[in-house]
């Protein structure tokens, strides 16, 4: 069986990494044939049984994709870890696309509910799951002690990727600052561009810009405890718990929402902290904060190695599941070798849409 993963983010990105790259490795363990092209590359390559373009929608290029896809005789599976088909100026070429596809695959229960509602094909999920090979790389990587606040002896670590997750933030604004209010010595790390992080006290948080994988690895273990909160909004419904999976891969607990994919996986009170309210954030926070007179809160470990081990498992059933999903859709036929051109490409038309915006 050949499989080609195709990304609407580069190689290297997290995107393309999680949903891509993780999926193809576990099929070649598996004996398979399986390659990652992103949307950025000039020339793609289709000889395959297989091709799965991931949240790449029903634009010019992106329906030019998929014919060329359906002319070389093979499979079409749309991916997406977000409810794209919903949100955004996209959002109807992102429906198009999964209404096409002979198959879906998405990350989370949610999203295959969200996508049965609307039509979707043979939908299938294949969590994501987070790689612990990235983890050795990370622990030769040193970060500037100076940068760290020498008087905390817990550190609260929340990381986002975009200015969009202030809205997450602002769910547990309250629950951190009366945590920051009782513990003296407790300190708040943020990292990626937040901007509602000033409503802290500016003594008592470290604000560190998004850096590679293998730093922000780094980062986690340099913290005590990680937190994941999401409002309560139905496209965050769709996310994943890649967070809590981080976390796990260093061994440290998670105090997350309980919403989206973090309450389809953290068994609350076991491997994670699950909170609904104001009141339950600070409860299960403080469960991790209070610390014997000798500094120690056993807890903290014991949650976070039970999210280690839980992540192990979860890492070989997702390789299972993710072949089994592939050997079910292979159609047996004609296959036509080519090249899909991308000379004007994707990118480029990213690239000018987004200038175009800006200006606006």
């Amino acid at each position: 069986m050949r499989v080609l993963f195709i990304s609407c983010d580069p190689l290297d990105g997290a995107v393309t990494r999680y949903r891509c790259t993780h999926l193809a490795e576990a099929l070649k363990s598996a004996g398979h044939s399986a390659d990652v092209a992103t949307i950025y590359d000039p020339v793609i390559r289709l000889e395959h049984d297989i091709v799965v373009l991931h949240r790449i929608c029903a634009n010019q290029e992106g329906q030019a994709l998929a014919d060329a896809v359906r002319k070389s005789g093979a499979t079409l599976i749309y991916g997406a870890d977000d409810l794209v088909w919903e949100e955004g100026p996209l959002a109807h070429l992102h429906l198009a696309m999964l209404k096409q596809a002979d198959g879906v695959l998405v990350s989370t229960n949610a999203l295959a509910e969200l996508a049965e509602e609307v039509g979707a094909k043979e939908i299938a999920v294949v969590r994501n799951i987070a790689d612990d090979s990235k983890l050795l790389s990370s622990r030769g990587i040193s970060l500037n002690q100076n940068l760290w606040l020498k008087a905390a002896n817990v550190k609260i670590l929340y990381a986002a990727g975009t200015p969009t997750h202030d809205r997450d933030l602002l769910e547990v604004a309250q629950s951190l600052q009366q945590c920051l209010a009782k513990y003296p010595t407790m300190s708040l790390v943020f990292m990626g561009p937040l901007t509602v992080s000033s409503v802290f006290p500016e003594e008592r948080v470290l604000k560190l810009p998004l850096r590679d994988w293998g730093t922000y690895l780094c980062v986690i273990q340099h913290c005590t405890i990680v937190i994941a909160p999401l409002e309560k909004a139905r496209f965050n419904r769709g996310k994943s718990e890649i967070k809590w999976q981080e976390a796990a891969l260093c061994g440290r607990p998670v105090v997350a929402s309980n919403w989206g994919g973090f309450a389809e996986v953290i068994q609350d009170g076991k491997d994670g902290f699950l909170a609904a309210n104001s009141e339950e954030w600070v409860a299960k926070l403080e469960r991790l904060i209070e610390e014997n007179e000798t500094g120690y809160n056993p807890l903290r470990e014991e949650i976070g190695g039970c999210a280690r081990q839980r992540l192990g498992n979860l890492r070989v059933q997702e390789a299972e599941r993710t072949i089994r999903y592939f050997v079910e859709r292979l159609a047996i036929g004609e296959r036509h070798a080519g090249n899909f051109p991308n000379p004007r490409g994707f990118a480029k038309g990213i690239v000018k849409k987004t200038l175009r915006r800006l200006k606006v």
